[in-house]
């Protein structure tokens, strides 16, 4: 977490509005508050990582470009592997994402689960489209059954496939008032999968197919000039993610642009 005196504060607030000025991506309000209550509770000093579209916008200030196509999106996804217990600081209180959430003033009710005996993984805003949903990997059978995240304080959503997004984790800063501190996966980590997401949903979930190929697009057209050896890094790690992933993801490399594929093949050898 960042320095949390006053001056400190200042400073950043300052910096933030610099960047925003200069044309550096922010993030809404109503969304830019969740988040920071998230940091500010040490969700992301947990192991929490955002996966959604915020990371998205996280990469356009990394990355230093503007996503010409960045088609929003309300809901704040993150992520934790379950596997994997945290070490808090013995001085730090135990974070209770769920807790957090409902009692934040905020309006978030939990989302019932498909299964009602089963406890809720997602949270929303009463009367706005805006929600927190937590997810870990799935591994072994298929199962929609919550999985705990003990140090989380809250049960997630298992994922197929989401592991190689947490596999390689890097800290990121959202713009909103003195600036957010938050985890996401490296770049190239992103970008792969959602390939891969865009064949796994629904035929008729068109505008969320839209996203995942319009954000893997931009993303790939970025790294193969600016950053070809994270790309291959991440390319490389996608082949222990076994047949069905590899398979997904060929499938969706063909409904990118094809100038932006054969970027790709230049770069990976794919």
């Amino acid at each position: 977490m960042w320095g949390s005196s006053e001056d400190d504060r200042a400073v950043r607030a300052r910096l933030v509005a610099m960047l925003l000025a200069g044309g550096a991506t922010g993030i809404p309000a109503n969304e830019g508050k969740v988040i920071a209550l998230l940091e500010r509770s040490g969700v992301f000093l947990a192991g929490g990582v955002v996966v959604g579209t915020l990371a998205f916008r996280a990469y356009a200030n990394m990355l230093g470009v503007v996503w010409h196509r960045e088609l929003q999106t309300r809901d704040i996804d993150l992520a934790s592997d379950h596997r994997f217990p945290i070490v808090i600081p013995r001085k730090s209180k135990p974070v209770q994402l769920a807790a957090i959430l409902l009692s934040s003033g905020m309006g978030f009710l939990e989302v019932p689960a498909l299964n009602r005996k089963s406890p809720s993984t997602k949270f929303r805003i009463r009367g706005e489209d805006l929600s927190v949903e937590l997810l870990t990997p799935m591994r072994g059978r298929d199962t929609s059954r919550p999985i705990e995240i003990a140090w989380l304080g809250a049960y997630a959503e298992p994922v197929r496939f989401i592991d190689y997004l947490l596999d390689d984790i890097q800290p990121a800063v959202l713009l909103y008032k003195h600036g957010v501190l938050i985890n996401v996966p490296a770049p190239g980590r992103f970008a792969f999968p959602k390939l891969v997401v865009s064949q796994r949903r629904r035929s008729s979930d068109h505008e969320k197919i839209k996203r995942d190929l319009a954000q893997a697009e931009q993303l790939f057209s970025v790294l193969v000039n600016g950053s070809p050896g994270d790309l291959i890094l991440a390319y490389e790690a996608t082949e222990k993610m076994g047949q069905k992933f590899q398979a997904q993801l060929s499938s969706g490399l063909t409904l990118i642009a094809r100038e932006i594929h054969e970027l790709i093949e230049n770069v990976v050898g794919i």
